[in-house]
């Protein structure tokens, strides 16, 4: 419907496809899919063969959303040096995910991830809103710790 030439969709423009992909993919990786790492990797040992094992599920991950990735990037005209930067962040916080929540047999790892990724995905933007709002400072530096943010910096 995008190629066909009709404004479906004109609340959307060509350069923020990628940007709303990206962002999906970002919500799933931090949200959805710790769940099912959490249910199925109790008994992993962190290693070698546990960092190639992430390796793949991320080499997976990509792959079920590279066509989307792929339309979004050609549609917004975006260079491959942008692409590949919002591919290496969503690469290094796979690895991070997986190194916090991986073995842990009491679950108590997860409740911190979760804690620790609603903090800084809602809490900083809030605050810089307040001051912001508030005060009149505007303490940019909040908002690049928040993962969505700094996506949609990276893309413009």
């Amino acid at each position: 419907m995008l190629c066909a030439g009709s404004n479906y969709f004109d609340f959307v423009s060509q350069k923020a496809i990628l940007l709303i992909v990206e962002e999906l993919k970002l919500f799933l990786l931090l949200i959805i899919i710790p769940l099912f790492v959490f249910e199925t990797e109790r008994n992993a040992v962190f290693g070698f063969s546990a960092v190639l094992n992430w390796l793949s599920g991320f080499a997976l991950f990509i792959f079920i959303f590279m066509p989307l990735s792929l339309a979004g990037a050609l549609l917004g005209s975006y260079s491959f040096g942008a692409v590949m930067a919002v591919h290496l962040l969503i690469l290094f916080i796979w690895l991070v995910m997986m190194a916090l929540i991986s073995g842990d047999l009491s679950g108590s790892r997860i409740r911190w991830y979760y804690l620790s990724v609603f903090t800084v995905s809602t809490g900083l933007p809030l605050c810089y809103y307040l001051f912001a709002e508030f005060y009149g400072a505007r303490i940019s530096a909040l908002l690049y710790f928040n993962p969505f943010w700094l996506l949609a910096g990276i893309l413009g």
